[in-house]
């Protein structure tokens, strides 16, 4: 059963996203440091700090021992070509592809991705995304609430101040009446997708694994499929320019010999699913858009997103006539 996750609880939020200027801009890192620690992080170690990427976090020793007790080991994604884990670069390693290896290394952690003063953090639970918070305000859930119209910035900057910093904006809306849960899962699950699919564009950065469960308190989460989440924020977010560079028009593909997902386990369209059977290596990229029936630009959103989430892999085209046998 699906759960909600707690709301990044927007603390100083008093305004509309729409219309303050500059609304995007990464909050102050003091601003956030505490709010970050008090969901992830013990105290001693704030989730979004300003430790250079790529720098390993040390715990602090535990008393009466002259070492830290090791973090959990991370599995190694089997996949040729996977990203490095615990951490790596995003110039060679993008965000969708991430995404796919840490499912496939069933990694339970917390994932930091930087560039320059851009911070995110998701939580992972066995592959899975169940929580993600952002320094940038207009992915917050104060934020949210206001922008979908869950209550003004008026009676938000007094919830505000009457809970106090440290409890969940979420949670206090759900007691209040103001917010239902059905509603709340709904939007921490946009919230999510939507942090990760911001960095699906990104081609520089850092990325940074911490293994082990992080969350100080027990909190309810919501547990997203990292295939479908990925199909859709590449649907979303994009680019023609980018698809064309991605996938030139006579790259075959055909189905990788070991998926990491099912093909019903995705949310595919009918349209996608009878693209995604045609490609068996005796196709071009440009044959499946043309048999698709699709417009140029999705097609090719989901052939990527089927490559990056490993259930189609770049192949030498095989001639459809090599693929018969005769019998006499």
């Amino acid at each position: 059963m699906m759960m909600s996750a707690p709301g990044d609880r927007g603390a100083g939020v008093s305004a509309p996203a729409t219309t303050a200027v500059g609304a995007d801009l990464p909050a102050p890192a003091e601003e956030i440091a505490d709010d970050f620690d008090s969901l992830v992080f013990s105290q001693a170690r704030p989730a979004l700090d300003e430790i250079s990427p790529g720098t390993p976090l040390v715990p602090r020793p535990w008393e009466g021992l002259a070492m830290p007790l090791p973090s959990p080991a991370i599995p190694s994604p089997t996949r040729a070509g996977a990203p490095a884990l615990p951490e790596g670069d995003l110039a060679s390693t993008r965000v969708p592809r991430l995404l796919a290896a840490l499912h496939v290394a069933r990694a339970t952690g917390a994932l930091t991705l930087a560039r320059g003063p851009l911070k995110k953090l998701v939580l992972f639970e066995e592959g899975r995304p169940v929580f993600a918070v952002s320094n940038v305000p207009s992915e917050r859930f104060a934020v949210r609430c206001v922008r979908e119209g869950v209550l003004s910035p008026e009676a938000l900057g007094a919830i505000l101040a009457e809970i106090g910093p440290r409890s969940p904006l979420n949670e206090a809306l759900v007691a209040r009446g103001v917010l239902d849960d059905a509603r709340r899962v709904r939007m921490i699950g946009d919230q999510i997708s939507e942090i990760l699919w911001s960095t699906f564009a990104w081609r520089e950065g850092s990325y940074r694994l911490l293994a082990g469960s992080r969350a100080r308190r027990p909190i309810a989460r919501m547990v997203l499929c990292p295939g479908s989440l990925v199909l859709e924020g590449l649907r979303r977010t994009a680019t023609l320019e980018r698809l064309r560079l991605d996938l030139p028009d006579m790259l075959a593909l055909a189905p990788a010999a070991d998926p990491p997902f099912a093909h019903g386990d995705l949310a595919i369209a009918a349209g996608e699913a009878s693209m995604l059977g045609q490609a068996d290596g005796t196709k071009t990229v440009r044959d499946l858009i043309v048999l698709s029936g699709l417009d140029e630009r999705s097609s090719l959103a989901f052939l990527q997103g089927c490559r990056e989430i490993g259930i189609l892999d770049e192949v030498t085209r095989a001639l459809a006539g090599t693929r018969r046998i005769g019998f006499m």
